[in-house]
């Protein structure tokens, strides 16, 4: 991983054995200049230079587009060389990244030339990393001019899940929830007569499920609606809202979540929504882009307080009953998932 790495990722992934294989020369860099060179030797037949005397030091020459990496233990391969290996100063950062969107730990790895074994001779140069729910993630090269420096590719294979425990460990120690001894304590001293609800919206929820207009039928006390899945549209509104502590989610009588990603609310959350029910706290799960198997909350905390059992992100089928109008249901259309 050294040098101008250009990150060898992006475009071209090729499936190796629960791999995803990165070409470097598959990719503009987007925060700097590469340059693209025949060479029989690089996988691809062409790599990518980062040259002392055509690229400016610390700057991003390569990065990938983001990608979905759910949780878990992953290893990272980069296929590298230079032509001095006595250079002892920085060639390149290789790092993987979120977004921005979630908090997140980023692992990052600085290479010198003389961490290379052999001058112009291919190298791989691995590490081990976690991603605990931080959503997508970039792999990027920030070069740091010490020296040339060809990516070839960049190879990336998970190597292991966490169980719901395991996740909730990592996400705790980096994020502490105070979990009361007794939840339900904390839920009888929040009771009261008013009925309080607290909504979580998710993608296209209002085009999906008109929850704001069902909502006023039961005319609750407190209607607290925000926004809990990230929106990339400038024009759209940017969210993940989830209560920060036992007081603040169980104030609520019932929670309604719609359209959602489960995974958007870590495992503190998830944990936090589980003694919420057990206590006697009312869920209403509606279905969207994000919501169920896609949102990859399978063997999950959130999975076992729903009634019924997730798929996997892309198990679809096809409704085996026409939707019913109003009428023939006898509830308002409001309460329907609207027809098109």
């Amino acid at each position: 991983m050294k040098r101008c790495l250009v990150l060898a990722l992006l475009l071209g992934i090729v499936g190796v054995t629960g791999a995803e294989t990165y070409e470097a020369e598959n990719h503009d860099a987007s925060y700097g200049v590469d340059k693209r060179v025949a060479d029989p030797s690089a996988s691809g037949g062409v790599a990518v230079e980062c040259d002392r005397g055509i690229h400016s030091s610390r700057h991003y020459i390569f990065a990938t587009g983001y990608y979905d990496l759910p949780p878990g233990r992953y290893r990272a391969v980069w296929r590298l060389r230079t032509p001095d290996n006595t250079v002892a100063e920085p060639l390149i950062t290789l790092d993987e990244t979120a977004p921005g969107d979630l908090p997140y730990i980023m692992h990052a790895v600085t290479l010198k030339g003389t961490d290379f074994a052999q001058p112009d001779q291919w190298q791989e140069f691995t590490y081990e990393f976690e991603r605990l729910e931080q959503g997508r993630v970039q792999y990027r090269g920030f070069y740091l001019g010490g020296g040339d420096v060809v990516l070839d590719k960049l190879t990336v294979e998970k190597i292991g899940d966490f169980t719901e425990e395991e996740l909730y460990e990592r996400v705790a120690a980096h994020y502490p929830l105070e979990v009361p001894d007794d939840p339900a304590v904390v839920w009888k001293a929040q009771r009261n007569e008013a009925l309080d609800l607290l909504e979580l919206r998710g993608v296209e929820w209002e085009e999906l499920w008109r929850t704001a207009e069902a909502v006023r039928l039961l005319a609750p006390a407190r209607f607290d609606s925000r926004a809990w899945t990230h929106v990339w549209h400038k024009n759209l509104e940017k969210g993940e809202y989830f209560p920060p502590d036992y007081a603040s989610l169980f104030q609520y009588d019932a929670v309604l979540m719609t359209a959602g990603d489960a995974r958007r609310i870590q495992a503190t959350g998830r944990r936090m929504l589980r003694d919420y029910v057990a206590c006697g706290g009312g869920l209403v799960v509606l279905g969207g882009y994000a919501s169920f198997g896609k949102g990859r909350a399978q063997k999950t905390w959130f999975e076992e307080i729903l009634p019924v059992t997730l798929g996997s992100p892309w198990d679809l089928r096809p409704a085996e009953e026409p939707r019913l109008s109003g009428e023939a249901a006898g509830v308002p259309e409001c309460l329907l998932f609207p027809a098109n």
